[in-house]
C-alpha cells in the first residue's frame, strides 16, 4: 500500500516520545521493552488512574448500568464456582471496563485503556485467580457493586485500590517477566 513518509515518521516520533519505541542513532527504531521499575510504574499509575475513575464513576452511573453489573457479576460467580478462570477474567475486565465509562472524562478512559495490555493483565489475574484469589476478588466485585448502588465514592475507591495492590505483591519480578516478555519458566 501507498504512504507519505511524513506521517509515517510522525506516527513513530509519536511512539518514541510516548516511550514505546526506541530509535537507535544511524539505525531503525525497535519497539522497546520494559524495565522491572517501568513495569511498576505503569501499573501503579493504572491503579490510581482506575480508582479515580471508580470514584468519579460511583456519583454518575445509573441504575441500569448497576444491574448490568450484577449480572455480570453472577456470571462471574458461575464461572468462579466452574474453576473457569479464562471466562471469570474476561468477565471480571468487562465488570471494570463498564464502570470507568461513566466516569465523565473521556480522555481518563482514553488514558486507563492506553495503559491496558489485555493479554498479559489476562494472563496475570488468571494466575492469581489460580493461586486462591478468586474468592477474595469476588468479595471486592460484590462491595464495589453495593458502594456503587449508594453512590459512595469514597468506598468505590479504596475497594479499586486494594484490588490493584495484590499483582505486584503476589508475584516476584522474574514472575511478571516471564509474562511480559513471554520467557520461559
Amino acid at each position: 500500500f501507498k504512504a507519505s513518509r511524513t506521517p509515517v515518521r510522525d506516527a513513530i516520533a509519536k511512539l518514541i516520545n510516548d516511550g514505546l519505541v526506541e530509535k537507535i542513532p544511524g539505525s531503525s527504531a525497535f519497539v522497546k521493552g520494559f524495565s522491572w521499575e517501568e513495569l511498576r510504574e505503569i501499573f501503579s499509575i493504572r491503579q490510581v488512574l482506575e480508582a479515580y475513575a471508580t470514584g468519579l464513576s460511583a456519583m454518575f452511573i445509573p441504575d441500569a448500568t448497576i444491574q448490568e453489573l450484577d449480572h455480570i457479576y453472577d456470571q462471574m460467580v458461575v464461572h468462579q464456582k466452574a474453576n473457569n478462570f479464562e471466562e471469570y477474567t474476561i468477565l471480571d475486565l468487562k465488570f471494570h471496563s463498564t464502570i470507568i465509562q461513566f466516569c465523565g472524562n473521556e480522555r481518563l478512559i482514553k488514558l486507563i485503556n492506553s495503559l491496558n495490555d489485555q493479554p498479559k493483565l489476562t494472563k496475570l489475574h488468571q494466575d492469581l485467580y489460580n493461586k486462591g484469589k478468586i474468592t477474595k476478588s469476588l468479595e471486592g466485585h460484590r462491595g464495589l457493586i453495593d458502594a456503587l448502588k449508594s453512590h459512595d465514592a469514597y468506598t468505590a475507591c479504596k475497594i479499586m485500590v486494594g484490588a490493584g495492590q495484590n499483582i505486584f505483591g503476589e508475584f516476584g519480578r522474574d514472575y511478571i517477566n516471564r509474562i511480559f516478555y513471554n520467557m520461559e519458566e
